[in-house]
C-alpha cells in the first residue's frame, strides 16, 4: 500500500513529551493534547493595606530650658549696664514657652494700655454689645489731652467718629484724644476687668494704667489666636493695625528690614515701652519690654539691642529646623 508523502513523513519525525513538531508551513488539523496543568493554588488571602504615611507636619526646632536660660542670663548683664530699670518677658510662640527679667515687676503701662483696650472694644463688638460703625461724638472737656495723635490738630467740637475710626488712630498714631473717647463709650474700669479676665495681675500703677511685662505679653499673645477675638476679620484688622504704625523704633528697629512687626509703644517721662509680636522667618515671638527712670533718648535703642538679642537666638533655632 502506497504512502502519501505527508504520511510517510510524520512516520519518521519522533515524539517530543507527548507533542507532534510539525514542519514549518504545516498545521495539524487534530487539536493538540492538553498540556498537563499544575494543580491549582488557592488565591493567598490580600495582605492588608498599609496605612498611608501622613504628610509630616512642619515642625520647629524645640527652645530648651537651657536656651531660656542661657538667653535670661545674657538679658540680665545687658539691662544690669543701662540706666534705669527694665523689664522684660519674651514668649516664643513655638512651644509657648517664656522667660524675662523683671517679668513680674509693676510698671507703668503708658499707650501699651491701648492694646487691651482694643481688643476689649473688638470683644465688645463681635458679642454684640456695640458696633464699630457706631459714631462717639467728641467733647472737648472730656476727650482733649494734647500728646500723641493728629485729632488735636483737626477735630472740631461735636464732631462724630465712627469706633472704628478711633480704634485705627488710638493702635496706629497713638492718639490720646481717640483714646479718650473709646473709654468714654465703654469704661475704663471695664478695660482693667477684662485684663484681669485675660490674666492680667497687675492693671495700675499709682493713678494711671499699670501693668508687667509678663502680663502685657500674654495680651499680645492671645491677639494672634481665637481665644480672645473668634472673628478673623476682627483679628486681621487689628493685627494690621499693629502692623501699620506711625513708630518704627525700638522693637520695630531690632530687627533686619523686612521683618514683620505688630507693635505698640508707651510712653512718658522716663518711661518707654513696647509690646511686639515679631514675626522673624520661621519663627514667631513676642517680646515686651518696660522701663521706669530711664533716658528717654536712650531707651528705645536698650529695647532695640533686646529684641535684636532675642531676634537672634530664635534665627539660631529656625537656622536648626
Amino acid at each position: 500500500m502506497r504512502l502519501s508523502r505527508l504520511t510517510a513523513f510524520l512516520l519518521t519525525v519522533p515524539l517530543l513529551a507527548g507533542c507532534a513538531s510539525l514542519p514549518a508551513g504545516y498545521a495539524s488539523s487534530a487539536p493538540a493534547p492538553a498540556a498537563a496543568q499544575p494543580p491549582v493554588a488557592p488565591a493567598p488571602t490580600p495582605a492588608p493595606a498599609p496605612a498611608p504615611t501622613p504628610t509630616p507636619t512642619p515642625t520647629t526646632a524645640p527652645i530648651t530650658d537651657q536656651s531660656l536660660q542661657n538667653l535670661k542670663a545674657q538679658l540680665e548683664a545687658y539691662l544690669a549696664d543701662q540706666q534705669g530699670t527694665y523689664g522684660v518677658y519674651v514668649i516664643d510662640i513655638a512651644s509657648g514657652k517664656g522667660v524675662g527679667v523683671n517679668s513680674d515687676m509693676a510698671f507703668p503701662a503708658a499707650s501699651t494700655f491701648k492694646l487691651p483696650m482694643a481688643m476689649y472694644v473688638l470683644d465688645q463688638a463681635e458679642t454684640g454689645h456695640l458696633s464699630l460703625d457706631d459714631q462717639i461724638t467728641y467733647t472737648a472737656e472730656a476727650d482733649y489731652e494734647d500728646g500723641t495723635g493728629v485729632l488735636q490738630d483737626s477735630i472740631q467740637e461735636g464732631e462724630g467718629v465712627p469706633i472704628r475710626r478711633l480704634i485705627e488712630l488710638a493702635i496706629t498714631e497713638s492718639d490720646n484724644i481717640a483714646t479718650n473717647m473709646i473709654l468714654r463709650r465703654i469704661g475704663r474700669d471695664n478695660v482693667f476687668a477684662f485684663m484681669t479676665k485675660l490674666g492680667g495681675k497687675v492693671t495700675t500703677y499709682a493713678d494711671t494704667a499699670g501693668t508687667t511685662p509678663r502680663d502685657m505679653a500674654n495680651y499680645m499673645r492671645l491677639a494672634r489666636t481665637n481665644k480672645v477675638v473668634t472673628d478673623p476679620t476682627l483679628r486681621k484688622f487689628l493685627l494690621d493695625l499693629l502692623s501699620h504704625t506711625a513708630f518704627t523704633d525700638r522693637a520695630a528697629a531690632g530687627v533686619p528690614d523686612g521683618v514683620k512687626v505688630a507693635h505698640k509703644i508707651g510712653t512718658l517721662p522716663g518711661v518707654i515701652n513696647d509690646v511686639a509680636l515679631v514675626y522673624a522667618p520661621k519663627r514667631t515671638f513676642v517680646v515686651a519690654a518696660f522701663s521706669i527712670d530711664v533716658d528717654d533718648a536712650v531707651a528705645p535703642d536698650v529695647i532695640a539691642a533686646v529684641t535684636r538679642q532675642v531676634y537672634d537666638v530664635e534665627r539660631s533655632l529656625a537656622a536648626a529646623q
